[in-house]
Parts: C-alpha cells; sequence; structure tokens
C-alpha cells in the first residue's frame, strides 16, 4: 500500500522492461512498493539455519554465479532483518535474505537477492520504503532485472542488473544511445524524463 505521502506525489513505479514485466507476470514474478513497516501478503518467518528455501537459494547461486558477474566478485551481505522480512521473505521464488549481495544505487543502499531460478532486485525509494523486482532467471538473462522510479514529472532513477556479455545502453528521444558503465554488471543512476534504459548484445 503507498503511503499518504506517495499518494499526493502521484509517484509512478515502472518495474524491469515491458516484455520482462510481463513475463514475470505470467512465470509467476512478482513487484511490490513496501512502506516503512509494511509487509509482504504472506507471513515471513524467521530465516531457519538451514532450510529447504536456503538450500534451493545456495546451489542457484552458483548457477547465478556463471551468468551474472556480480554474484562471482561480491561476497554475500545477509540483509538486515527487519528489511528482509518486508521485502524479501523465502515464502516467495526461494529467496534468501541471506545470500543478497549489497548493491548503492541512486538512492542509497540496495541489494540483489537470490532465489529459486528468480532474481529480485531491492532498491530504497527516495520517499519511503523500497521498490522490488524479481525477475524469473531465464528472462533475465534476455532482458537483465531493472527497477525504474519516476516522478509525476517523467524523471526519477533506475537501476539495472545485466547478464554477462550484455551492455547497458541509455538511449533518449532524438539524441541517440550511450553505452553505460555498469560494474560487475549492475548500472543505477538518475534519469529524465526522455531517458531510457535497454540491454545490447
Amino acid at each position: 500500500m503507498l503511503s499518504r505521502i506517495r499518494a499526493t506525489r502521484h509517484r509512478l513505479l515502472a518495474i524491469g522492461l515491458i516484455m520482462g514485466a510481463l513475463a514475470a507476470a505470467v512465470a509467476g514474478g512478482a513487484v511490490s512498493r513496501a512502506g516503512a513497516g509494511a509487509t509482504e501478503q504472506e507471513p515471513s518467518p524467521p530465516m531457519l539455519a538451514v532450510s529447504e528455501s536456503e538450500s534451493v537459494a545456495v546451489a542457484n547461486t552458483s548457477e547465478l554465479g556463471r551468468r551474472f558477474e556480480i554474484f562471482r566478485t561480491a561476497p554475500p551481505s545477509p540483509m538486515p532483518d527487519a528489511i528482509a522480512r518486508e521485502v524479501a521473505s523465502s515464502h516467495r521464488f526461494g529467496r534468501n535474505p541471506a545470500l543478497a549481495r549489497q548493491i548503492t544505487t541512486a538512492n542509497g543502499r540496495g541489494w540483489v537477492v537470490p532465489g529459486d531460478r528468480h532474481i529480485c532486485i531491492v532498491v530504497p525509494d527516495r520517499v519511503d520504503g523500497f521498490a522490488t523486482s524479481c525477475t524469473p532467471l531465464d528472462w533475465a538473462l534476455r532482458t537483465g532485472v531493472m527497477v525504474e522510479l519516476r516522478d509525476a514529472d517523467g524523471s526519477g532513477s533506475m537501476t539495472m542488473l545485466a547478464p554477462d556479455g550484455k551492455a547497458v545502453v541509455m538511449s533518449e528521444a532524438g539524441e541517440g544511445s550511450t553505452k553505460l558503465d555498469a560494474k560487475a554488471g549492475l548500472v543505477s543512476r538518475s534519469v529524465a524524463r526522455d531517458e531510457k534504459v535497454v540491454l545490447r548484445d
């Protein structure tokens, strides 16, 4: 549920590329935006030291490391318990916040969270809470994983995680396109109204 502050600002949330978002919906992906104190629909019990969902995520992290540089080069950085319970419950997509990789976004500290053949990004909202995007692995390899937050005037921020072999490109209407510098496959920056981010081979 959006906070009153967000509602009055008419903020818009666009998660992922259009195809990625549609695919995530069809394949069981999810998008959520949680304010301070908000929770996901399912209850979120504490992570067990060893659980079925954790073993799935551990195995998948090895697979992700062959496709996404961040899982090869960045050590695990467990999410704070309160944030993990709010936006990275292990009840959905086999997410394991204990194996998250911490990232620096345009809005502050975020995380890339591995799951059962899913990859999720958690990004702080400038107003309140967090925005999350979970994309099936097959689609993430084609379109990447992106969280895009825009205000009513069209400006905002975007965070994109690209798989190996893909370039992150910024395009602007009438101005051509520019390849962005991705560190460990990650790009996070402010965007103007007419700027869009896509992946290229």
